[in-house]
This record gives C-alpha cells, sequence and structure tokens, in this order.
C-alpha cells in the first residue's frame, strides 16, 4: 500500500523529469499531440486511472510517436502527454480524439483547483451526455497559464483502434469541424447521389447489375456518413448499440454487396462456377453476422473478414483481366481498372489501420479518393453496359434493320445523361477541392462554395427528373409543366447557377423589366445552361455573354450572344444534329448533344431555335417560345 500512498508525489517528481512535453505559447491554435504521447496497452481491459497512472510510474508506457493504429483488437490502449502551457498562452482549449466511431473514449486532466476531472466520450454514448455537440470526441479543458498539465486518455472499441489526439483553440477547432463535415458531405452526397441515380436505372431497365451497383454505393455512403460522425449529429439520442450496427452495417454490407457486384458483371455462374460459390457463401455469410456488431465479436469477425479480402481480391483481379485479355472490351478493361483502384485504396485502409502505414494526408485521403475514382469509373461502365443492354433488346424485338435506328436513339440518350451530368459534377467536384485544399477561408467564401454545390445538386436532381423517370429503352417526348415566371429574376438565378469563375461573364437585360412568361423552369434552365456553357467555351477568355429576355409578337424570345468566331454560313443549318460540331470547335471538348438538347426543349415548348453570325462577331442563339 505505500506505493499508493506515494503515486501523487512519484508522477509529480516523473512529471517534472519527462522531457517529453508538448509546448503551448500564445501563438498556438492547434497543436498535435502525437508526437510527445506515451502509450500502454492493457489486453485486460480492467486498469482504473490509479492503476494507470501507478504503471506509468513503473515505466510501463513507451513512447508512440506517431500514434500507430492497433488495428482490431479489446485491448485498451492508455495514453499519458504533458502539456507546459506558457503564462502568456491561452487557458481554454479543446481535446479532440479521433476516430469518430469509438466505442468508448475516456480523459482525465486537471481541473481549476487541482482535482482530476473525468470526461466520458464514445460514439457509444449519446451527445446528451456532452457538454456541446461535437461530430468527433471532443472535450473542454482548462489548462492554467505558466503550469505544466497531465493529459490521460483511455480507448477501447471492438472496431479498428487508429487514435488522433489534437488540441485546438475552440475557434479553431469550429472551423476545421465546419470544413471537415463539408468534405465528408460532398463526398456522401456524391455516393448518394449515385447510387439514386443507379437505383431509378435499374429499377426502370429491371437490371440486376445496376440494382447490384446501387446496392454497393449505398453501402458505402452508410458507412462514410456513420464512421465519420454524421450518425453523432443527425441521431444524438440513439441506443447505445445502434452506431456499432450500421458502422459494422457499411463495412460488412460494402464488403458483401462488393461480392455481389462482382457476381453480376463478371457473370461469375456462368464462367468461374467455383469461385461464384466461393463469393456468394462468403457474401450470406458476413450478411448474417451483421446482428453481432454490437458486441465483442465484431472485433475478431472484422479481422477474419480483412484477411479473407486479399486473396479474394487477388482471385477477383485474375477474374477480371481474364475476362478483358478474351474479349477485349472496353467495357471489361474500366472492371479491371476500377478494381484495382478500389483494392488499392482498400489495402492501404487495412495497411492505415494496422499501423503498416503512417498517417498522412496522403495515407488518410487515399481511400475516399479511391472509392470516388471507382464510382467514377463505374458509372461509365454501368453507362456502357445500358448501351449494351439497349442493343441487345432493339435487336432480339425490331429486328436488324429497326434496331440499328433505335439504338442510336438510345445512344443519343446516353450521350445527353453524361453531356448534362459531367458540368455539374465538375462544378462539385472544384467547389469541394477548394474546401479540402484551402486550410483557412473565410466563413463568406465556405458559405459560397456550399451554396455552389447545392446549386449544382439542384441540377442533377433536375436532370434525374427529366429524364430517368421516363424508360431509357423508349424515351418519349419531353412534357413541359408550364407556370407564371417573371425573367428577370429567372435569368439572374439561372447566371449565378453557373460556376464562381463563369457567371460574372454573363450579362442579363430584360425588356421590359417586369416581363413574365409561361415556361417550364427546369427545362429551360437546362437549354439555356447549354447555350450559356458553348458561348463561355468558344467565346474569348474573360470576353461577355449576353443573356437577354424580350416580347415580341406573342412569342418569348431569350437569346445567347457571344463574342466568339461564330460559324461560316454553310455549317448554320447544321446546327442541331447529333454529334455534329462546327470547324471552329477545334480543339475544344464537347460531344455535339448541348444545342440538339437545347433545341428539343424549344421543341417541346411549341418553338424553335435560331442561330445567326452577329455582324459585330460572334454566335447569337434565339429561342422562340410561343406565349
Amino acid at each position: 500500500m505505500l506505493w499508493l500512498m506515494l503515486l501523487p508525489w512519484l508522477t509529480s517528481t516523473a512529471l517534472a523529469q519527462d522531457a517529453q512535453v508538448i509546448h503551448l505559447t500564445a501563438a498556438t491554435q492547434h497543436v498535435n499531440l502525437a508526437s510527445q504521447v506515451s502509450r500502454w496497452v492493457d489486453p485486460s481491459r480492467q486498469a482504473d486511472f490509479a492503476q494507470a497512472r501507478g504503471h506509468f510510474v513503473a515505466g510501463d508506457f513507451r513512447p508512440a510517436p506517431d500514434l500507430p493504429a492497433a488495428g482490431f483488437t479489446l485491448s485498451a490502449q492508455w495514453l499519458r502527454v504533458a502539456v507546459a502551457t506558457q503564462p502568456s498562452a491561452r487557458s481554454d482549449w479543446i481535446l479532440n480524439i479521433g476516430a469518430t466511431y469509438l466505442n468508448d473514449v475516456q480523459v482525465w486532466a486537471r481541473g481549476p483547483e487541482g482535482q482530476w476531472l473525468h470526461h466520458q466520450r464514445g460514439d457509444r454514448f449519446t451527445q446528451e451526455s456532452r457538454p456541446f455537440a461535437a461530430r468527433a470526441n471532443a472535450v473542454r479543458l482548462t489548462l492554467p497559464p505558466g503550469q505544466t498539465s497531465e493529459i490521460w486518455v483511455r480507448v477501447h472499441s471492438t472496431s479498428a483502434v487508429n487514435i488522433t489526439l489534437d488540441l485546438w483553440l475552440p475557434e479553431a477547432y469550429a472551423g476545421d469541424e465546419t470544413r471537415a463535415a463539408m468534405i465528408y458531405t460532398s463526398f456522401v452526397t456524391l455516393l448518394a447521389l449515385v447510387m439514386a441515380v443507379f437505383t431509378l436505372l435499374g429499377l426502370g431497365m429491371k437490371d440486376r447489375v445496376l440494382l447490384s451497383f446501387a446496392g454497393y454505393m449505398s453501402t458505402l455512403a452508410v458507412l462514410h456518413f456513420c464512421s465519420s460522425g454524421g450518425l453523432q449529429m443527425m441521431w444524438p439520442l440513439r441506443p447505445w448499440w445502434a452506431s456499432d450496427i450500421l458502422v459494422g452495417f457499411g463495412a460488412l454490407c460494402a464488403f458483401s454487396t462488393g461480392n455481389f457486384l462482382w457476381i453480376e458483371l463478371l457473370d461469375m455462374r456462368q464462367n468461374f462456377k467455383r469461385l461464384d460459390l466461393v463469393y456468394r457463401w462468403t457474401g450470406w455469410a458476413v450478411i448474417a453476422a451483421i446482428p453481432l456488431m454490437a458486441t465483442d465479436l465484431y472485433s475478431p469477425m472484422a479481422n477474419l473478414i480483412y484477411v479473407l479480402s486479399i486473396p479474394l481480391g487477388l482471385c477477383n483481379l485474375y477474374a477480371t483481366v481474364h475476362l478483358w485479355l478474351k474479349r477485349r472490351e472496353a467495357l471489361n478493361l474500366l472492371y479491371v481498372v476500377a478494381f484495382t483502384t478500389s483494392s488499392l485504396g482498400t489495402w492501404s485502409t487495412l495497411a492505415l489501420l494496422t499501423g503498416l502505414l503512417p498517417r498522412n494526408a496522403l495515407t488518410t485521403a487515399a481511400y475516399p479518393v479511391a472509392i470516388s475514382v471507382t464510382a467514377a469509373l463505374m458509372s461509365v461502365a454501368m453507362i456502357l453496359r445500358i448501351i449494351r443492354i439497349q442493343h441487345d433488346k432493339n435487336e432480339a424485338e425490331q429486328g436488324i434493320a429497326l434496331a440499328a435506328a433505335h439504338t442510336e436513339n438510345q445512344r443519343r440518350f446516353v450521350a445527353m445523361l453524361t453531356h448534362e451530368f459531367r458540368n455539374p459534377l465538375a462544378g462539385i467536384d472544384r467547389a469541394a477541392n477548394m474546401l479540402a485544399s484551402v486550410p483557412d477561408q473565410k466563413p463568406e467564401d465556405v458559405s459560397r462554395r456550399l451554396r455552389g454545390i447545392r446549386t449544382q445538386v439542384s441540377r442533377l436532381n433536375t436532370l434525374v427528373d427529366s429524364f430517368l423517370l421516363s424508360e431509357a429503352s423508349d424515351q418519349g417526348p419531353l412534357a413541359p409543366k408550364l407556370t407564371p415566371v417573371f425573367m428577370s429574376s429567372y435569368l439572374q438565378g439561372v447566371k449565378h447557377s453557373l460556376s464562381e469563375e463563369m457567371h460574372d461573364r454573363v450579362v442579363v437585360q430584360v425588356t421590359p423589366a417586369s416581363l413574365q412568361a409561361q415556361v417550364d423552369v427546369r427545362l429551360l434552365s437546362l437549354a439555356l445552361h447549354n447555350l450559356l456553357d458553348n458561348a463561355l467555351r468558344y467565346g474569348p477568355q474573360g470576353s461577355d455573354v449576353e443573356l437577354t429576355a424580350s416580347l415580341q409578337d406573342h412569342e418569348l424570345l431569350v437569346t445567347v450572344a457571344d463574342c466568339g468566331p461564330g460559324l461560316p454560313d454553310a455549317e448554320l443549318p447544321l446546327l442541331g444534329i447529333p454529334y455534329h460540331r462546327g470547324s471552329s470547335s477545334a480543339g475544344t471538348q464537347g460531344t455535339g448533344l448541348g444545342y440538339h438538347f437545347s433545341d428539343a426543349i424549344a421543341r417541346a415548348h411549341g418553338g424553335h431555335l435560331e442561330a445567326v453570325n452577329r455582324p459585330e462577331g460572334g454566335l447569337q442563339v434565339t429561342m422562340r417560345l410561343p406565349q
């Protein structure tokens, strides 16, 4: 019992002699504590705070400068760090402990009167028990200026133990959390958007491959929404087991739905019968284990699954390469590239979780980047698959001659869809990259980019409403829903929905200013976006594009005029022919579908497009819509 009586004195002596001390100054806003952390692993998980301090005095704690990941382990991890605060430094700090999905996180630090204060965090504890709502495991600490303080942390989790430890000033912490939340939100939104699009396509076409891909995207969206802390913020009073079940559901179902996706993609029942059985049994066994996610069995089960994923991944790589070499089709090559990208991201995450790779910006970004690239590649592959399915279906139903014409229509439809999706997705990507790459941004800049992301997502939703609700195999005529709209405010809205570097070049003029018209605002927005994109692309860099509206002889005239090279008079009648691109478009990206699609929208309104060369130079396109 003597060592227990001497423990406070021994600890203070050890602290005074400890050279591993983090120094906080008046200029410090954020510091990573990992460089000076010492760690002790408690396999029994029975040690309390006093016993852990005793182990520290006994020298059982070892330096852990990189806070190496422990992988899937049920052992409790004890961390201890000393922080010296200069007299001029702030006393109020926030200790942030990651990852957000850790089950049980406990913190001990001295209170204002010298007493030890205990803080409980972890995703098994609701936001109601926290002093302030936070995505991660955040604790408010008071570190007296001019003193050296100890911070003790205990972490236990049935999921992967991968710890980060940072001190923040409250205002700096709020800014960093805002940026992180926006990045995760953009990432999960993209996954959910891809899932929604291919769910609609899969249901409309009754295609199991498209539905399998949509299911895989949905499980990834659930996984990243829950593991990034979104669940804690959206459902603060959830039951203690909900986080484990949903995170486990995302992780295990992503494994299983990935298995079923490749079974369908590679037609394993026909091409690889033995591998088909292995994939099916493994996938269903993992799904059956989901109820165990809230128990200690999650840790050994996850270890087993990740070990199995390596040989299964190698088998899958062999199968995809084998089919590509056999058929030499672009679709199979996309499967090879997509699977390789996904595997590299998954294996880098496994190496990070188990401590084989150090935690840095590159290794932490490897998985989300790999999944984003995989989603893009697989989306292209699914579109190519749709084209092939439509080709086969039309040949079977209508004969070779009729099928050729109908397949061309379907190819145009899918190409239009790809063309229209490219610009909004690029805008979302640019805004997300700016949010991720610029560490300190003004709130108004963050808000502007968030508005841009929401605007582009709205454009994508409009596209889904316009195209995917009708059967992709037999696209009927567009049916506008006319509503009264004030053209001045409407065209200003169209202008500001463009990317921030483009909308300043658009000059809007409406005559008279109070002009009101009957149009389908969603379809007309799509048409104007196409015309404006063309005008901005072909006009000189920095030149203005005029967007005007007027009423003439019971017709609404909406005009887009640029200062570009225009078109030779002989080529003007060819505008609107799918895939035709003028001679002035050489060296620029495009599909030759934008004008065609805009003309289809004008004709759906009962009007048409007119294109003429301006006397002063440039092309003027006028949309005439009867009123």
